[in-house]
């Protein structure tokens, strides 16, 4: 069984570190929503939860805007190897620069974040800077940034070992990175490798130009000379310095949307920026309007309705990919995100694809 394989790699209780894991990281990231639900059957399948967003706030960090503490707790106590981690940041959350530039700025942002880690009970923190150097969604942004992040990871490493020191745990630090080779010029992989658990690569929302094609396919299609997919991203993060142990590729929970595109590959009227959840492309494909195919070159599934192409994640290419980190020798799998598909379809596939036993 799942659990039984899952459940092995951990201490009783809460997991206690890092020598511990020993079966991949099977992972979702959950976003707080007014109205959420957590499925008891899950928690076989999964090894972290990615509780989602901190933000940062007067130079520190916040989770007062947070409104399901109670209910995600109660559910990794309920799950106790589930590793409870908070991810701070996101698309368009501005504060890392500004924290970052200096000793002070770190010092404080650094104690914020493990007052948090105490006060609930947190098994580890990721952080989701998107991205150092690049002043995208109207975030601050420097040169500096590339250095600065090593030196935010580096003194945050040293707190929680601190913390774990005090209290016999083991605290997991995770960062979320861009695919591409322009979203992680910021990233000096080198440096921060040795201070990092893992590395969760954004593997979805791949493309976005006027063209149907995937955004979160393993591989490249045929037609495709620029070559974006996961695999790419993975051989591009080694070449940076990032081992392969500690790489986790994402899948996604949730379709884009081509406009006036019928084929793979077809001029479109917008860049897929249109995006709607697996629950709702499962209700296309229920309604025969759309056609499913499958591209065996880039392992990816797709929809093509009368003016639409939708790209998409279904539980072959979830499984597909987790078979991929597995064999590779990846450190697991993670996917954006928990709440866009009710029927646990897709994480299912996936830690079908990750098991070893």
């Amino acid at each position: 069984m799942v659990v039984a394989s899952l459940s092995m790699s951990f201490s009783n209780g809460r997991a206690s570190g890092r020598e511990t894991q020993t079966q991949p990281i099977c992972a979702a990231y959950l976003m707080d929503r007014a109205s959420l639900t957590l499925r008891d059957e899950d928690a076989q399948h999964l090894t972290h939860l990615y509780y989602s967003f901190g933000q940062i706030a007067d130079g520190r960090l916040s989770v007062d805007h947070l409104e399901n503490w109670d209910a995600v707790k109660a559910y990794c106590a309920r799950h106790p190897h589930i590793r409870l981690l908070l991810a701070i940041g996101g698309w368009g959350a501005d504060g890392f620069s500004q924290v970052s530039r200096t000793a002070e700025g770190r010092a404080r942002f650094v104690q914020s974040v493990i007052d948090v880690v105490r006060m609930h009970g947190l098994d580890g923190i990721d952080l989701d800077w998107e991205y150092p150097t690049i002043a995208t969604a109207g975030i601050a942004a420097s040169p500096d940034d590339r250095a600065n992040l090593v030196l935010l990871v580096r003194e945050l490493r040293t707190a929680l070992d601190a913390l774990g020191a005090q209290n016999g745990k083991t605290y997991h630090l995770s960062l979320a990175v861009g695919a591409s080779r322009e979203t992680t010029k910021g990233i000096d992989a080198q440096a921060l490798n040795g201070l990092l658990d893992c590395v969760n690569i954004m593997t979805y929302d791949l493309r976005g130009e006027k063209k149907a094609t995937h955004h979160a396919n393993l591989y490249a299609a045929a037609d495709d000379a620029s070559g974006v997919s996961a695999d790419a991203a993975v051989r591009l993060m080694e070449q940076m310095g990032f081992s392969r142990n500690k790489l986790v590729i994402g899948g996604a929970a949730y379709g884009r949307i081509w406009t006036g595109a019928r084929e793979l590959g077809a001029a479109a009227l917008n860049n897929g920026n249109k995006a709607v959840s697996y629950d709702t492309v499962r209700s296309y494909i229920a309604s025969g309007d759309y056609t499913y195919r499958w591209d065996e070159s880039a392992q990816a599934p797709y929809l093509v309705g009368a003016d639409r192409f939708v790209s998409f994640d279904d539980p072959m290419s979830m499984r597909l990919k987790g078979e991929y980190a597995r064999r590779k020798g990846l450190a697991g799998m993670m996917y954006w995100e928990y709440t866009q598909d009710s029927t646990g379809a897709l994480l299912r596939a996936m830690s079908e694809g990750l098991r070893t036993d």
